[in-house]
């Protein structure tokens, strides 16, 4: 896919908003997260099988951000996962995806 640019000015740049520093709160998933670093398991339920994969990358996301793992199972018949804290992981740190 091609790529559509062309050179700018300093000027221009700092004219632009700087990103927003830090997430947006949102208290349940706080409180999942205070949950699962506690070693504490949780369900998380759904309701549409498409829920799943966007619940599940976010889980692992927001644990990742605080530095630990989880371990994700889902229910045969659909409905919930349960999720728990599996390993905490150095800061920054960032795993290969088998390449290397």
């Amino acid at each position: 896919m091609p790529l559509n640019w062309k050179p700018s000015t300093v000027e221009a740049h700092e004219q632009l908003p700087r990103k927003r520093s830090g997430a947006a709160q949102d208290p349940q998933w706080d409180e999942i997260m205070h949950e699962l670093m506690q070693g504490n398991p949780v369900i998380i339920e759904y309701r549409d099988p498409k829920e799943r994969g966007s619940l599940a990358r976010s889980v692992g996301r927001r644990a990742a951000h605080r530095g630990m793992r989880v371990d994700m199972r889902h229910a045969p018949d659909g409905g919930y996962m349960s999720v728990r804290k599996a390993a905490d992981i150095e800061p920054g740190g960032r795993r290969t995806r088998g390449r290397g």
